[in-house]
């Protein structure tokens, strides 16, 4: 009879021995899942982190963003390139990449201020250049623009290249081809184009 039950006690140890260890394989099973999912969520953060693409722009020597065409007088082309006023800015871009960086400066026209009469696409032309004076975009009509869109560039990064900068000078004035709004204006008839340059950027 003794021998009986200590075969039995022994059965039970055994028993208590394989659930011990069962529960702690299983234990050490999710532990070690869950910490492989921490660490793929943890490097996929890190890489998307790491891939942003920051595209700004930086007034150089303006405060303000808006160029401002008011009761002007017009411009020949050669007038209107060798002028001295100029709005001077840079596209900037930042990325840890090894990637290149397409830009795209794009006009927005602006509503003329209250007692103010509205110039046309087709009164403005416009000029761009780079800060080491080379022409980036002839005069133009704002008009003849594919959609707005004055000009395209690109800034090639690498791991010693993160950060990349490109300074333009644009010029602005009010064609000798006027409209007659343009044309006839006035103490009495206060004429005035407004618009600003917006960046965009795509990953080429």
């Amino acid at each position: 009879m003794d021998e009986i039950k200590s075969e039995s006690q022994l059965d039970n140890k055994k028993l208590i021995v394989r659930v011990a260890l069962l529960i702690i394989m299983l234990l050490l099973l999710i532990m070690g899942t869950s910490l492989a999912v921490f660490t793929w969520q943890y490097n996929g953060t890190t890489a998307n982190r790491i891939s942003t693409v920051d595209i700004s722009m930086d007034y150089l020597e303006s405060n303000s963003e808006i160029i401002n065409i008011t009761n002007a007088l017009p411009m020949s082309d050669e007038e209107g390139i060798y002028q001295n006023d100029t709005f001077d800015f840079a596209v900037n871009s930042n990325t840890t990449r090894n990637t290149t960086i397409n830009y795209t400066l794009t006009i927005e026209k602006l509503t003329a201020d209250t007692g103010y009469t509205q110039l046309n696409d087709s009164d403005i032309k416009v000029y761009l250049e780079d800060y080491e004076g080379n022409q980036l975009v002839a005069p133009t009509l704002i008009s003849s623009l594919t959609n707005y869109v004055l000009y395209t560039g690109s800034h090639v990064h690498s791991s010693s290249a993160e950060s990349a900068q490109t300074k333009f000078k644009l010029r602005a004035w009010i064609d000798e081809s006027k409209t007659p709004a343009a044309q006839n204006w006035n103490t009495n008839t206060q004429i005035q184009y407004k618009f600003k340059i917006n960046v965009s950027g795509t990953e080429a």
